[in-house]
């Protein structure tokens, strides 16, 4: 029998279920919890193979990266900052898998760069090494790599800005091998919101990077 944390315990449980994007099929993935300080893994979950439903508890006070992993399909990536609380809160996440085919498009939410500049943090190295093991694993792939910003700032330098961010991640899968033809970039800049830019969460959702499958 399941049994909840205490109202009183400063903790997070994370819980959905996970399912295809395509078939709406519950799907059996492996839950990664990495510390995004440190890049170590600290636990790792599974979900119901029948049903889909997960269930990941997070003790506050980390920043953690939350990676969902499940053959032939790409994975998909969750940054959770969970500040220090003095209660137990429940997140819902459903979760949509895509399956690892051209057209895919998947975000990669633990690709961090220092503020207003291009620069990979050492905190992405996690995140971008499975898309370097999706690369290495599928040689017939080929991937366009976009940067986009939020709408702060001017428009012109939003541009150069998402391009640059675009080109750094390019530069690091090339550093692990990759061939450059298999790669290309683009910035959109604050052209392609995925939410109105009218709050801090919001406008944090719309600065991203994504991949898209293009072979």
């Amino acid at each position: 029998m399941l049994e909840r944390p205490k109202a009183d315990a400063s903790l997070v449980m994370l819980k959905g279920t996970i399912n295809g994007c395509d078939n709406k099929k519950p799907v059996a993935a492996s839950i990664i919890v990495t510390d995004i300080a440190t890049g170590k893994e600290i636990g790792k979950y599974s979900s119901n193979s029948s049903t889909g439903k997960y269930i990941v508890i997070l003790p506050a006070g980390k920043n953690y990266g939350i990676t969902v992993e499940a053959p032939g399909y790409v994975f998909y990536s969750k940054n959770i900052d969970i500040p220090f609380l003095d209660h137990y809160k429940e997140i819902d996440d459903e979760i949509c898998m895509e399956g690892l085919k051209k057209g895919t498009v998947f975000v990669l939410r633990n690709v961090f760069f220092d503020v207003d500049k291009a620069t990979l943090r050492k905190e992405s190295e996690a995140e971008l090494e499975r898309v370097h093991e999706i690369l290495t694993s599928n040689p017939s792939i080929n991937m366009l790599i976009s940067g986009h910003t939020d709408s702060d700032g001017n428009d012109d330098y939003n541009l150069k800005l998402s391009e640059n961010r675009a080109h750094a991640v390019k530069d690091y899968l090339i550093s692990k091998g990759v061939s450059s033809e298999r790669l290309s970039y683009k910035g959109y800049g604050e052209t392609k919101p995925v939410a109105p830019n009218d709050s801090p969460d919001n406008k944090q959702l719309n600065r991203r990077t994504e991949i898209e499958i293009v072979e």
